[in-house]
């Protein structure tokens, strides 16, 4: 299963470099803020797709202190402020790791076309999602899925490729409403 990830993340992380698009993407700070219910707030790509974020390459060397500040420039504020929250959010799943038939681990993608054969996506508009339940949960492909969990603002990397800065403990993954 490890390799089945690094290929997914390799993929991704090869194709959205190579179809890097330098139009400038319009301002949605304006757009709707994440509106909390009972301590749950609810995103949408909209929230977390809403700027421009510049690609490191290569994972970043340096001191703590010094990588801190490069991800404060590459990643607004008001979306730092979402680490650590409890959070919902509605996207449609590409599986990454499955035990039996259940996944552990998905990327969480705006739409349908941001997978495999579409549109590539931008490195801020997907979310690793992994099951916080040893089960999983149900692979719901093609359709709109529902996550609710704690995320985590983030450049992580993974054997030196890059793997996402928006990552979810979800607790529940359900067919949407």
């Amino acid at each position: 299963m490890k390799i089945c990830t690094f290929l997914v993340f390799w993929f991704l992380s090869v194709f959205f470099v190579c179809a890097s698009d330098d139009t400038p993407k319009a301002n949605t700070q304006t757009e709707k803020k994440p509106v909390a219910h009972d301590g749950i707030k609810a995103l949408n790509f909209k929230n977390l797709a809403g700027f421009k974020y510049e690609y490191p390459y290569e994972e970043p060397k340096g001191k703590p202190w010094e990588l801190q500040a490069q991800f404060e420039k590459r990643v607004p504020e008001h979306v730092r402020k979402l680490n650590g929250s409890k959070v919902a959010l509605k996207g449609f799943m590409l599986p990454v790791e499955t035990k039996k038939d259940r996944v552990t681990k998905f990327l969480l993608m705006a739409d349908q076309s941001s997978c495999c054969f579409g549109k590539i996506p931008e490195p801020n508009e997907w979310v690793v999602v992994d099951m916080t339940p040893k089960e999983g949960g149900p692979i719901l492909m093609d359709q709109l899925v529902e996550i609710d969990g704690k995320i985590e603002v983030e450049e992580k990397w993974e054997e030196g490729f890059f793997v996402g800065i928006y990552h979810v403990s979800a607790n529940t993954v359900q067919k949407s409403k």
